[in-house]
Parts: structure tokens; sequence; C-alpha cells
């Protein structure tokens, strides 16, 4: 999805619980495509809406402000347009992965 910041509260409004990945290009963030892989796969039913962020855009600019985002990528859990928890990788996947785990079970227990 790109940074267009109406569009991001669409898809979110849109759903009761929503992984929202924010990512840089591949050029900047060589690791971004693999964790957009691995929440993929664990993410099971819940909806997932990729954002790769552009330095260069202003509307990016403002999604980066709005959230907060000081690392890419950036993993927030959202539930009814609040955030309930941010993940910010380690880069040790497999760490990462047993993590992500954990906070997609507990999650869509909420």
């Amino acid at each position: 999805m790109p940074c267009e910041p109406e569009e991001l509260e669409k898809v979110i409004k849109k759903h009761n619980k929503i992984l929202v990945l924010f990512e840089l290009d591949e050029e900047e963030c060589s690791v971004c495509p693999l964790y957009a892989e691995m929440v993929n796969k664990l993410a099971g039913s819940l909806p997932v809406a990729r954002v790769i962020i552009d330095k260069e855009d202003e509307k990016c600019l403002e999604i980066v402000e709005k959230y907060n985002l000081e690392e890419a990528p950036t993993l927030l859990f959202m539930k009814d347009g609040k955030e309930i928890s941010r993940l910010i990788p380690t880069l040790d996947f497999d760490e990462d992965e047993k993590t992500l785990k954990d906070t997609i079970s507990s999650f869509e227990k909420a």
C-alpha cells in the first residue's frame, strides 16, 4: 500500500483488528521483505496492511509523524483504530518469529 493517509485510515477502520506493517523499500531496508513474509505467514486470519514508506514523500512523512515511526520495519497491532501493541524487530529472526507468534496469539484473544 502506498503512503496515502486517508486510505490507510479507511483500511484500519474497516477492520476491528488489523496488523499494520510499516517498511522502507528494499533498497533502504533489505530485511523489510523478510519480515513482511514472516508477518503474512504468521498472521493467520488477521488482516495485514503493508505500508511502504518513501522518505521523500510528504504524505509518508505525515504517516511517520502520526504513528511515531522511528524504525523500519515496525509492526502495529491495531484494535478499533487504536494501537494496542508495537513490535520492532531485533534482527534475530528466530527470536522475532517467536515474539511475533506470541504477540499475535495474545492479540487474537483480546
